[in-house]
């Protein structure tokens, strides 16, 4: 199993028929695309679903913690978010489209999740005498931190557009179907977020 997976172990799925169709190897897997490995695990192989998993978890894991501001909150809705997608997957219809199919069900997640959400602390480093690539490091992890606080200010619309953009390099059409809007409403969205963005930051630098 790769790094990635080892990340967002995933919780036991809810039960299902005997697997169907014949034992693939994880080789094998990791070279079907997305429509293909969703249509495998429609017939209950849990194998095609946790290559899909391994393939994605990251991307949804970050855009949940970016979202919430919140790494622990990232990670249950992460976990619910595949779930979602383990019980609702005879669902899915191939359309080379899993991205947007996954994504819009992350967009949901996070939009309708009431808990509340906890400040993200602050970051504490010491900088060690003598190793300018530490300094280096330190830097550019505070200079992360402001973006990610915020990003996570921006009003909700723009918010959603800036990390979809920018965090998940989705393209504006795949963008206009998540968000249900047209394009030109998604370059608005993405271009007035940024604006704020650069605003904000150059405001806080010293």
């Amino acid at each position: 199993m790769s790094e990635d997976a080892k990340i967002l172990p995933l919780r036991p799925l809810p039960a299902s028929p005997p697997q169907a169709g014949p034992e693939l190897a994880r080789s094998q897997l990791d070279t079907l695309t997305d429509d293909e490995l969703m249509r495998l695990s429609t017939q209950n192989m849990r194998d095609a679903f946790a290559t899909l998993v391994s393939r994605y978890q990251q991307r949804v894991r970050s855009h949940c913690s970016k979202w919430t501001g919140d790494r622990a909150l990232g990670d249950d809705l992460a976990q619910e978010i595949f779930g979602e997608l383990w019980r609702t997957r005879e669902r899915y219809r191939p359309n080379a489209r899993f991205a947007v199919y996954l994504f819009t069900i992350a967009r949901n997640r996070c939009r309708n999740s009431r808990r509340d959400r906890r400040p993200t602390k602050p970051l504490e480093a010491e900088v060690p005498s003598g190793q300018p690539d530490q300094l280096q490091a330190l830097l550019a992890a505070e200079r992360q931190r402001r973006m990610d606080k915020e990003v996570g200010l921006l009003p909700e619309k723009l918010r959603e557009a800036v990390l979809f953009r920018f965090g998940q390099g989705l393209d504006y059409p795949q963008m206009a179907e998540i968000l249900k809007c047209p394009q030109v409403t998604v370059r608005s969205r993405v271009f007035l977020g940024i604006t704020k963005l650069r605003a904000a930051l150059k405001e806080e630098t010293p």
